[in-house]
């Protein structure tokens, strides 16, 4: 067997998030096991794994597989928040970990999570990320009747 490209497996998650975001669920769980299956193939490079398993964790808040999607972020939140990695990877530790408590309902602590992110995705040059953002912290301050900050990000 050849050794696959981390590239190209970072590709491949990236188009994975994208279909997430669609709400796909079908097609998502079969590009996951895709990805998956490529692992052991791939050369190795823990930017990778860490990036795959924080989307993992955005995959399991869209199956409403909450408690182990909070698992995943505890147990990356000290990869993924050291100094070597990007802006995007603690942009995603940050507003996945916002979502996660969002979902269990701990609204003010999900807008401190997005707010810290809101910094790291200053530096994200994606319009559509940009307002997916903005409309979770929407529904996180619309929750704790925050109305004119809800409408704001609206």
């Amino acid at each position: 067997m050849s050794t696959i490209a981390f590239e190209e497996v970072g590709q491949a998650i990236n188009d994975w998030y994208k279909i997430i975001k669609q709400h796909d669920f079908s097609k998502a769980a079969a590009m996951r096991e895709e990805i998956e299956n490529t692992f052991p193939n791939m050369k190795e490079n823990q930017t990778v794994l860490l990036y795959f398993n924080l989307i993992d964790s955005r995959y399991k808040l869209m199956t409403e597989d909450y408690n182990k999607s909070g698992e995943l972020l505890d147990n990356l939140k000290a990869k993924a928040l050291e100094d070597n990695t990007d802006d995007m990877i603690h942009y995603y530790f940050y507003f996945f970990s916002g979502m996660y408590e969002f979902h269990q309902k701990r609204y003010v602590k999900a807008i401190m999570y997005y707010k810290i992110a809101e910094e790291r995705l200053k530096k994200i040059p994606d319009e559509i990320e940009k307002a997916e953002f903005h409309y979770y912290l929407c529904k996180a301050y619309y929750k704790i009747k925050q109305n004119v900050f809800s409408m704001t990000h609206a």
